[in-house]
């Protein structure tokens, strides 16, 4: 007579071997099931380049003087030898640079924290000889210059989506941007070439708006508007014909737009058990 197999015997048994075996592969470190990527989420330290255009809204620099006499700069403004306004645009250049920040995610409202240092080929020259037949030939110019221009801003935005954000941004901008002006006239008694140019960095403001979406993880595109203002850039010049002096002051305001599109890459993306 044949034996009887006891099921529920030898289900015990396999029970009893599979424990010892379950316990030793957990404790070698292996998960319960895989390891993948958590839901997408803004949160993380991130940099990246940029790359766009940027122009001007100021367009123009505006001349004013004193003179104690008549001979001089103040005077040539007076009579219009010298213009008190004149175009001075460097239109459009190419800008680009870097950026780097941290955003936190908070449910659908992204807040962070982004500094960037942008490269700026602006510059724009403006020159004017007199046609005054009272006074001797006299050669107005004025250079304007923007070569660098650094932002620390806020953002505050919405994830439309999971990967897709919409923002707004705003804050503290630096600028390397000089001005200079000359007035050349060797006719003049004594005869004159004084220059004088813009020294320092200003400082003022920047705001915005962007969207940015991410292709992966760790990657995301970005399409962005500035729009800064570092206030009024001027310097003067000083002629003096003895026994009198003159002067002339040359200003003009730095504030203009930047159209920028950019590649950012998300530090330290997470991931999680799935148990």
């Amino acid at each position: 007579m044949k034996p009887r197999l006891n099921k529920s015997k030898l289900l015990s048994v396999l029970a009893l071997l599979a424990t010892p075996l379950a316990s030793a592969a957990h404790a070698d470190g292996m998960p319960e099931r895989y390891l993948e990527p958590r839901t997408f989420s803004w949160t993380g330290f991130y940099f990246g380049l940029n790359g766009g255009a940027a122009w001007p809204d100021a367009r123009s620099i505006r001349f004013t003087g004193t003179d104690t006499g008549t001979g001089g700069l103040g005077s040539e403004i007076a009579d219009g030898t010298t213009p008190r306004q004149a175009p001075l645009d460097w239109k459009r250049s190419f800008t680009g640079g870097a950026q780097a920040g941290y955003n936190v995610q908070l449910s659908s409202i992204v807040v962070g924290l982004e500094a960037d240092l942008q490269w700026l080929h602006g510059r724009a020259e403006f020159s004017v000889d007199s046609t005054n037949p009272l006074r001797p030939t006299i050669t107005t110019s004025a250079v304007r210059e923007m070569n660098m221009l650094v932002t620390v801003r806020g953002r505050a935005g919405v994830a439309l989506w999971e990967r897709s954000l919409l923002y707004a941004t705003g804050g503290l901008a630096i600028g390397d941007a000089t001005l200079q002006i000359a007035s050349t006239c060797p006719g003049c008694a004594p005869p004159r070439d004084v220059t004088s140019a813009s020294a320092g960095t200003p400082i003022g403001w920047v705001i915005g708006a962007g969207y940015e979406a991410a292709l992966s993880q760790r990657i995301s595109l970005k399409a962005e508007f500035l729009h800064y203002d570092l206030g009024f850039n001027q310097t003067r010049i000083i002629y003096d014909y003895p026994p009198d002096t003159s002067s002339m002051t040359g200003k003009a305001r730095d504030d203009g737009n930047i159209v920028r599109f950019g590649i950012n890459v998300k530090l330290g993306q997470p991931v999680e058990t799935i148990k």
